[in-house]
């Protein structure tokens, strides 16, 4: 397996034990505005997409010592009452990763694999359906030493 689905597995396990109620799955698909669209019916969901990475730190060589990785969790919650209790049950679940990944240091016991510290960078609504459904991004940086 390589480093970067270590990873993901790792989010994915420690999202899913944070937000019990919500589907956690990595995309590889960009997101258009029908994919959003389509996605809203199936919230409450967090999608993990790995964004890329690059040289965090270089020796005198340009040999890379360490990389910095970004992901972008894309959230959104579903209420049938109101626009309002779905986008506050976004900010409940986008609340809920921050306090799983921020600063945190993930690690599978059985695997002995570990990943972190994440940092959150950044988030924002990307998304507004005719139906007054939001998905927002939130955006996790990790960098980790080249072994």
């Amino acid at each position: 397996m390589d480093r970067i689905s270590d990873i993901e597995d790792l989010m994915i396990d420690a999202l899913k034990e944070a937000i019990p109620d919500a589907h956690v799955e990595t995309r590889s698909v960009p997101l258009t505005e029908a994919e959003l669209t389509k996605i809203l019916g199936m919230a409450p969901f967090v999608y993990i997409e790995y964004a890329g990475g690059a040289s965090a730190r270089q020796d005198e060589s340009g040999q890379t010592l360490s990389r910095k990785l970004e992901f972008n969790l894309f959230v959104a919650a579903r209420s049938l009452r109101s626009k309002q209790e779905a986008q506050r049950g976004s900010y409940e679940l986008l609340m809920n990763i921050f306090n799983a990944l921020d600063h945190s240091t993930l690690s599978n016991t059985e695997t002995g694999k570990k990943a972190g510290p994440f940092e959150w960078s950044s988030e924002a609504a990307v998304f507004v359906s005719d139906d007054g459904g939001t998905v927002y991004q939130s955006v996790y940086t990790l960098t980790e030493m080249i072994q």
